[in-house]
């Protein structure tokens, strides 16, 4: 249980560590909203929630590597 917990604070860390607009993105991705909502709410074109998930989830993974390193 303490892993889990242990992996919960580093996801935290790792989206503290992003921009709101990426934050958002990913935060709302994984909670369920579809890529309508998602440009709604951050006022975007529909067409580029696509490009901008997985630019989110590159960083993301470059930054949690960053961490794992470390």
């Amino acid at each position: 249980d303490w892993i889990r917990k242990e992996e919960i604070t580093k996801v935290q860390t790792i989206l503290n560590k992003m921009n709101d607009r990426e934050r958002t993105l990913l935060l709302m991705k994984f909670s369920g909203f579809q890529y309508k909502e998602i440009a709604e709410v951050l006022q975007i074109e529909i067409s580029s929630i696509g490009t901008l998930l997985v630019r989110a989830k590159m960083k993301f993974r470059k930054i949690y590597k960053q961490m794992e390193e470390a």
